[in-house]
């Protein structure tokens, strides 16, 4: 496993790439990764990344909304994530940049009508936030949760998550 540092809005992140896939991005400078040291990684076929070059150009793209849902899929390494969560996070995948989904929308798209509930914690898990874009996803009657980084408790620009949600949307022009 490499680890790269992507120069986002938010200052300096560390990112995990396996195999040539992005497997974690850390909102959590402070405690990289803690959540996922112990995790097995597969052995995949490898993908595009070879560089912090190509990092920092992919999830600047993604904050952009200038990367098609395969684009992010193949940037991506959901090995860690159950057979339900890879559903969930590719039917995620091609919600497009400045739209929103509910969570029961994204389980009906991801083949389980009545698992939202299920749905929230699998995105609770999501290791990859803005390459699979979890801050998308609202509840029915309101803006929802946001965990971010799996594991973590703080939150780039903002001490509240749902600030940083919020600031996430408003950045592709959605107000929430």
């Amino acid at each position: 496993m490499q680890i790269y540092s992507w120069s986002s809005p938010w200052g300096a992140l560390p990112v995990a790439v396996e195999n040539g896939r992005i497997y974690a991005i850390a909102l959590d400078p402070r405690a990289p990764f803690a959540p996922i040291a112990d995790a097995g990684v597969s052995r995949r076929v490898a993908g595009p990344i070879t560089s912090a070059r190509e990092v920092n150009r992919i999830l600047n793209a993604a904050l952009r909304g200038q990367l098609s849902a395969r684009e992010r899929l193949a940037a991506t390494d959901l090995s860690w994530a159950t057979e339900f969560e890879q559903r969930v996070l590719r039917a995620l995948a091609g919600v497009r940049f400045g739209r929103t989904v509910t969570y029961g929308e994204l389980a009906a798209a991801s083949g389980s009508p009545r698992a939202a509930r299920a749905v929230g914690g699998a995105l609770g898990k999501n290791r990859v936030p803005v390459l699979i874009p979890c801050h998308r996803v609202l509840a029915s009657a309101g803006i929802g949760g946001f965990g971010g980084s799996a594991g973590s408790s703080w939150r780039p620009g903002a001490t509240d998550p749902i600030a940083f949600k919020r600031a996430l949307l408003r950045g592709e022009g959605v107000d929430a």
